[in-house]
């Protein structure tokens, strides 16, 4: 299982017990879990420390069917995505990590992840104001800025 927002990045004790909620979490392999998407996670904050703020939305795709799990028969995303708007920069980046075998995440356009899912995540932002930025695409994939 694989939280949405994790608990690294909950700033009180209170904050983070909240993390754990079933609403929070998804099905998502361990070893993507443990692996590339906490990388991304750990390159979240960083950046957050060095640029002050962004703002992140992140949620699972269904793109192909991968069964599901548990008596309440949860449905298992093909991929996990996260995008990432930093309003100091005018910059957003969105990685999307495959949750089956071969893992691996790659880099795409907001409008590639609204055609995959259907999903904007900042849609009260400007067009004008989401400019795709390799630097961040980088410093979310490895962490270099």
């Amino acid at each position: 299982m694989g939280h949405m927002a994790p608990s690294g990045d909950a700033t009180t004790r209170s904050g983070r017990e909240e993390t754990f909620a079933l609403s929070n979490i998804v099905p998502q392999a361990i070893v993507l879990n443990s692996g590339h998407w906490n990388e991304i996670e750990r390159n979240v904050r960083r950046i957050v420390k060095r640029d002050g703020e962004a703002y992140v939305v992140t949620g699972p795709a269904f793109r192909e069917p991968l069964g599901v799990v548990g008596a309440d028969r949860v449905r298992i995303p093909s991929s996990i995505w996260k995008a990432v708007y930093v309003p100091g920069r005018h910059a957003v980046s969105v990685i999307v990590c495959r949750n089956v075998g071969p893992y691996g995440c790659d880099a795409v356009g907001l409008d590639a992840l609204a055609r995959v899912v259907g999903v904007t995540p900042f849609p009260g932002l400007p067009h004008s104001e989401l400019r795709r930025d390799k630097e961040l695409d980088r410093s979310l994939l490895d962490g270099r800025s």
